[in-house]
Protein backbone atom coordinates (compact mmCIF):
# COMPACT_ATOMS: atom_id res chain seq x y z
CA UNK A 1 0.00 0.00 0.00
CA UNK A 2 3.17 2.44 0.73
CA UNK A 3 3.97 1.44 -2.57
CA UNK A 4 0.66 2.73 -4.27
CA UNK A 5 0.73 6.22 -2.24
CA UNK A 6 4.53 6.99 -3.56
CA UNK A 7 3.54 6.38 -6.77
CA UNK A 8 0.70 8.55 -6.63
CA UNK A 9 2.26 11.76 -5.18
CA UNK A 10 4.99 11.14 -7.26
CA UNK A 11 2.80 12.12 -10.64
CA UNK A 12 0.60 14.33 -8.31
CA UNK A 13 3.51 16.17 -6.75
CA UNK A 14 4.95 19.14 -8.78
CA UNK A 15 8.28 18.40 -10.71
CA UNK A 16 11.16 20.55 -11.95
CA UNK A 17 13.76 19.49 -14.25
CA UNK A 18 16.65 22.08 -13.10
CA UNK A 19 19.81 20.96 -13.75
CA UNK A 20 18.75 17.51 -14.59
CA UNK A 21 17.57 16.98 -11.04
CA UNK A 22 13.77 16.35 -10.07
CA UNK A 23 12.27 18.47 -7.31
CA UNK A 24 9.11 17.09 -6.01
CA UNK A 25 7.45 19.27 -3.40
CA UNK A 26 4.06 19.29 -1.63
CA UNK A 27 4.49 22.50 0.73
CA UNK A 28 3.44 25.87 -0.37
CA UNK A 29 6.01 28.97 -1.26
CA UNK A 30 5.44 30.47 2.75
CA UNK A 31 6.01 27.76 5.29
CA UNK A 32 3.76 27.96 8.07
CA UNK A 33 4.85 28.86 11.45
CA UNK A 34 4.34 25.97 13.33
CA UNK A 35 6.02 23.24 10.82
CA UNK A 36 9.36 22.58 9.41
CA UNK A 37 10.79 21.97 5.89
CA UNK A 38 12.46 19.05 5.53
CA UNK A 39 14.47 17.94 2.14
CA UNK A 40 15.67 14.22 1.61
CA UNK A 41 18.21 13.68 -1.48
CA UNK A 42 17.87 11.34 -3.96
CA UNK A 43 20.92 11.06 -4.88
CA UNK A 44 23.38 8.27 -6.20
CA UNK A 45 27.23 8.21 -5.76
CA UNK A 46 29.95 7.74 -8.54
CA UNK A 47 32.47 5.19 -7.70
CA UNK A 48 34.26 4.48 -10.92
CA UNK A 49 37.61 4.33 -9.75
CA UNK A 50 39.39 3.93 -6.63
CA UNK A 51 42.91 2.43 -8.14
CA UNK A 52 44.72 5.66 -6.71
CA UNK A 53 44.38 8.70 -4.37
CA UNK A 54 43.77 10.92 -7.52
CA UNK A 55 40.59 8.56 -8.95
CA UNK A 56 38.93 8.06 -4.94
CA UNK A 57 39.31 11.80 -4.24
CA UNK A 58 37.96 12.45 -7.69
CA UNK A 59 34.58 10.68 -7.03
CA UNK A 60 34.57 11.95 -3.51
CA UNK A 61 34.46 15.80 -5.34
CA UNK A 62 32.01 14.63 -7.90
CA UNK A 63 29.77 13.37 -5.27
CA UNK A 64 29.79 15.76 -2.48
CA UNK A 65 29.86 18.17 -5.78
CA UNK A 66 26.40 16.88 -6.84
CA UNK A 67 24.84 17.08 -3.64
CA UNK A 68 25.89 20.29 -2.80
CA UNK A 69 23.60 21.51 -5.95
CA UNK A 70 20.76 19.36 -4.45
CA UNK A 71 21.41 21.18 -1.08
CA UNK A 72 21.00 24.62 -2.49
CA UNK A 73 17.85 23.95 -4.55
CA UNK A 74 16.01 22.96 -1.48
CA UNK A 75 17.80 25.89 0.68
CA UNK A 76 16.35 28.04 -1.74
CA UNK A 77 12.69 26.56 -1.14
CA UNK A 78 13.41 27.01 2.24
CA UNK A 79 14.25 23.59 3.59
CA UNK A 80 15.61 23.61 7.34
CA UNK A 81 16.68 20.45 7.53
CA UNK A 82 18.25 18.49 4.68
CA UNK A 83 19.64 14.89 4.55
CA UNK A 84 21.66 13.17 2.30
CA UNK A 85 21.66 9.29 1.76
CA UNK A 86 24.02 6.76 3.31
CA UNK A 87 27.04 6.60 1.15
CA UNK A 88 26.17 9.60 -1.27
CA UNK A 89 30.03 10.79 -0.92
CA UNK A 90 31.81 8.27 -0.58
CA UNK A 91 29.83 5.20 -2.83
CA UNK A 92 29.60 1.80 -1.20
CA UNK A 93 32.09 -0.86 -1.13
CA UNK A 94 35.33 1.32 -0.32
CA UNK A 95 38.04 -1.14 -0.94
CA UNK A 96 40.54 -1.28 2.50
CA UNK A 97 43.17 0.18 0.33
CA UNK A 98 40.91 3.40 -0.50
CA UNK A 99 39.52 3.53 3.02
CA UNK A 100 42.51 6.15 4.51
CA UNK A 101 41.64 8.35 1.34
CA UNK A 102 37.69 8.40 1.68
CA UNK A 103 37.68 8.43 5.22
CA UNK A 104 37.49 10.83 8.40
CA UNK A 105 37.80 11.54 11.57
CA UNK A 106 35.01 12.97 13.83
CA UNK A 107 35.31 15.65 16.35
CA UNK A 108 32.60 15.51 19.64
CA UNK A 109 29.82 17.79 19.46
CA UNK A 110 30.91 21.36 20.12
CA UNK A 111 28.68 24.86 19.37
CA UNK A 112 32.31 25.73 18.11
CA UNK A 113 32.01 26.04 14.13
CA UNK A 114 33.74 22.88 13.01
CA UNK A 115 35.61 25.10 10.54
CA UNK A 116 37.07 27.65 12.62
CA UNK A 117 39.10 25.20 14.81
CA UNK A 118 41.62 22.86 13.87
CA UNK A 119 41.12 19.11 14.42
CA UNK A 120 43.46 16.27 12.68
CA UNK A 121 42.40 13.97 10.40
CA UNK A 122 38.89 15.91 9.60
CA UNK A 123 38.42 15.33 5.51
CA UNK A 124 38.23 18.71 3.77
CA UNK A 125 34.76 17.40 2.45
CA UNK A 126 33.01 17.69 5.82
CA UNK A 127 35.09 20.98 6.89
CA UNK A 128 33.12 22.05 3.04
CA UNK A 129 29.89 20.76 4.42
CA UNK A 130 30.05 22.66 7.76
CA UNK A 131 30.89 26.11 6.14
CA UNK A 132 27.79 25.08 3.71
CA UNK A 133 25.60 24.41 6.96
CA UNK A 134 26.31 27.80 7.83
CA UNK A 135 26.48 29.81 5.00
CA UNK A 136 23.01 28.61 4.21
CA UNK A 137 21.95 29.09 8.15
CA UNK A 138 20.21 24.94 7.61
CA UNK A 139 20.94 21.64 8.88
CA UNK A 140 22.85 19.35 7.20
CA UNK A 141 22.62 15.07 7.80
CA UNK A 142 25.52 13.60 5.59
CA UNK A 143 27.08 10.22 5.57
CA UNK A 144 31.04 9.81 6.58
CA UNK A 145 33.00 6.67 6.69
CA UNK A 146 34.36 7.51 10.18
CA UNK A 147 37.95 6.19 11.21
CA UNK A 148 39.44 6.21 14.81
CA UNK A 149 42.43 4.28 15.89
CA UNK A 150 41.50 2.26 18.85
CA UNK A 151 44.60 0.30 20.65
CA UNK A 152 47.08 0.97 17.81
CA UNK A 153 44.23 -0.56 15.24
CA UNK A 154 42.37 1.28 12.16
CA UNK A 155 38.40 1.10 13.15
CA UNK A 156 36.16 2.29 10.19
CA UNK A 157 32.37 3.12 10.99
CA UNK A 158 29.42 3.83 8.52
CA UNK A 159 28.29 7.21 10.04
CA UNK A 160 25.35 10.10 10.23
CA UNK A 161 26.69 13.38 10.83
CA UNK A 162 24.79 16.12 12.09
CA UNK A 163 25.59 19.71 11.54
CA UNK A 164 23.51 22.61 12.84
CA UNK A 165 22.77 26.18 10.87
CA UNK A 166 26.30 27.41 12.59
CA UNK A 167 28.15 24.45 10.74
CA UNK A 168 28.62 23.16 14.61
CA UNK A 169 29.05 18.97 14.74
CA UNK A 170 25.60 18.30 16.71
CA UNK A 171 25.59 14.68 16.63
CA UNK A 172 26.39 11.13 15.20
CA UNK A 173 25.23 8.19 14.72
CA UNK A 174 26.96 4.98 14.21
CA UNK A 175 24.93 2.21 11.92
CA UNK A 176 24.56 -0.45 14.53
CA UNK A 177 23.18 -3.19 12.24
CA UNK A 178 26.24 -3.67 9.47
CA UNK A 179 25.06 -5.84 6.03
CA UNK A 180 27.41 -8.88 6.59
CA UNK A 181 27.58 -9.05 2.25
CA UNK A 182 28.92 -5.40 2.21
CA UNK A 183 30.13 -4.12 5.42
CA UNK A 184 31.96 -7.11 7.46
CA UNK A 185 35.04 -5.33 7.41
CA UNK A 186 33.76 -2.17 9.47
CA UNK A 187 32.49 -1.86 13.10
CA UNK A 188 29.18 -1.34 14.53
CA UNK A 189 27.90 1.29 16.51
CA UNK A 190 26.38 -0.02 20.12
CA UNK A 191 24.18 3.36 20.75
CA UNK A 192 20.72 4.48 19.23
CA UNK A 193 21.32 8.57 18.37
CA UNK A 194 18.46 11.49 19.49
CA UNK A 195 19.56 14.89 18.62
CA UNK A 196 17.71 17.75 19.52
CA UNK A 197 16.61 21.15 16.89
CA UNK A 198 14.90 23.94 17.34
CA UNK A 199 12.31 22.01 15.24
CA UNK A 200 11.99 18.85 17.18
CA UNK A 201 14.28 15.65 17.83
CA UNK A 202 15.27 13.73 15.54
CA UNK A 203 16.15 10.36 15.52
CA UNK A 204 18.73 8.19 13.22
CA UNK A 205 18.92 4.92 11.82
CA UNK A 206 20.97 3.45 8.50
CA UNK A 207 19.52 1.07 5.94
CA UNK A 208 19.28 -2.05 7.33
CA UNK A 209 18.90 -0.91 10.95
CA UNK A 210 15.27 -0.83 9.36
CA UNK A 211 15.35 -4.14 9.76
CA UNK A 212 15.49 -3.97 13.41
CA UNK A 213 11.93 -3.26 15.56
CA UNK A 214 14.05 -2.76 18.53
CA UNK A 215 15.95 0.15 17.20
CA UNK A 216 12.90 2.00 16.00
CA UNK A 217 11.57 1.83 19.69
CA UNK A 218 14.63 2.47 21.18
CA UNK A 219 14.65 5.96 18.94
CA UNK A 220 10.70 7.20 20.39
CA UNK A 221 11.66 5.49 23.29
CA UNK A 222 14.59 8.41 23.63
CA UNK A 223 11.92 11.17 22.70
CA UNK A 224 12.01 11.24 18.76
CA UNK A 225 9.69 13.07 16.98
CA UNK A 226 10.99 12.34 13.29
CA UNK A 227 12.95 9.76 12.43
CA UNK A 228 15.68 9.57 9.43
CA UNK A 229 16.59 7.04 7.47
CA UNK A 230 19.88 7.58 5.18
CA UNK A 231 20.10 4.05 3.02
CA UNK A 232 21.54 2.70 -0.07
CA UNK A 233 18.49 0.24 -0.45
CA UNK A 234 18.03 -2.84 -2.11
CA UNK A 235 17.36 -4.74 -4.24
CA UNK A 236 14.58 -3.37 -5.67
CA UNK A 237 12.69 0.47 -4.36
CA UNK A 238 9.45 -1.51 -3.74
CA UNK A 239 11.35 -3.22 -0.61
CA UNK A 240 12.49 -0.01 0.68
CA UNK A 241 9.07 2.06 0.26
CA UNK A 242 7.47 -1.09 2.45
CA UNK A 243 10.19 -1.07 5.46
CA UNK A 244 9.88 2.88 5.74
CA UNK A 245 6.34 2.73 5.67
CA UNK A 246 6.26 -0.41 8.65
CA UNK A 247 9.16 1.95 10.73
CA UNK A 248 6.60 5.23 9.93
CA UNK A 249 3.12 2.65 10.88
CA UNK A 250 4.52 1.24 14.02
CA UNK A 251 6.61 4.25 15.42
CA UNK A 252 3.71 6.66 14.32
CA UNK A 253 6.66 9.22 13.82
CA UNK A 254 7.85 10.60 10.05
CA UNK A 255 10.35 9.01 8.33
CA UNK A 256 12.59 11.39 6.29
CA UNK A 257 13.93 8.47 3.73
CA UNK A 258 17.09 9.56 1.94
CA UNK A 259 18.30 7.06 -0.59
CA UNK A 260 20.29 6.31 -4.18
CA UNK A 261 18.17 6.11 -6.98
CA UNK A 262 18.35 3.11 -9.81
CA UNK A 263 17.33 -0.31 -9.91
CA UNK A 264 18.81 -1.38 -7.23
CA UNK A 265 18.45 1.14 -4.77
CA UNK A 266 15.14 3.48 -5.41
CA UNK A 267 12.94 5.31 -3.99
CA UNK A 268 13.38 8.33 -1.63
CA UNK A 269 10.62 10.28 0.17
CA UNK A 270 8.68 11.33 3.46
CA UNK A 271 7.18 9.09 5.27
CA UNK A 272 4.28 9.97 7.55
CA UNK A 273 2.77 7.00 9.98
CA UNK A 274 -1.28 6.26 8.80
CA UNK A 275 -1.28 2.77 7.06
CA UNK A 276 -3.26 3.39 4.40
CA UNK A 277 -4.10 6.83 4.91
CA UNK A 278 -2.75 9.04 2.20
CA UNK A 279 -0.15 10.62 4.32
CA UNK A 280 3.28 10.44 1.67
CA UNK A 281 5.18 11.97 -0.77
CA UNK A 282 8.39 10.36 -2.47
CA UNK A 283 9.86 9.59 -6.04
CA UNK A 284 11.13 6.73 -7.79
CA UNK A 285 12.06 8.93 -10.83
CA UNK A 286 15.84 10.33 -11.46
CA UNK A 287 18.10 11.56 -8.85
CA UNK A 288 16.49 15.05 -7.18
CA UNK A 289 15.13 16.30 -3.87
CA UNK A 290 11.79 15.58 -1.98
CA UNK A 291 11.10 18.91 0.09
CA UNK A 292 7.73 18.42 2.32
CA UNK A 293 6.44 20.41 5.57
CA UNK A 294 5.26 18.37 8.85
CA UNK A 295 3.95 19.78 11.93
CA UNK A 296 6.19 20.62 15.07
CA UNK A 297 5.53 19.03 17.74
CA UNK A 298 3.85 21.70 20.68
CA UNK A 299 6.70 20.82 23.15
CA UNK A 300 9.23 21.94 20.85
CA UNK A 301 8.53 25.64 21.90
CA UNK A 302 10.31 24.46 24.93
CA UNK A 303 13.29 22.95 23.79
CA UNK A 304 13.84 26.03 21.14
CA UNK A 305 14.48 28.29 24.41
CA UNK A 306 17.30 26.23 25.42
CA UNK A 307 18.62 25.86 22.46
CA UNK A 308 20.15 29.05 21.15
Amino acid sequence: MRILLLFTTFYLATACASQGYRIVAECPDAREPDSVRVAVLHLGARKSGRETEESALSDLAYNTGEAEKLIRTAAERGAQIVITPEYGNTGNLISEHARPWLSTALPPASRTPLFQTAHEGVHDYVLDYARLAAELKIWIVTDVMEHEVVDGEDRYYNCGLVLDDRGCVRASYRKIYLWPFTESALEAGSTPTVFETPFGRFGMLICSDALVPGLWSDLVDDGADFIIMQSHWAPTPYVGTFAMGNIAGYSGKPVLWSNHPGFLAGGAGVIRPGFGNDTSIGTFGPAGVVIDDLPIPDRTDAVAKTLR
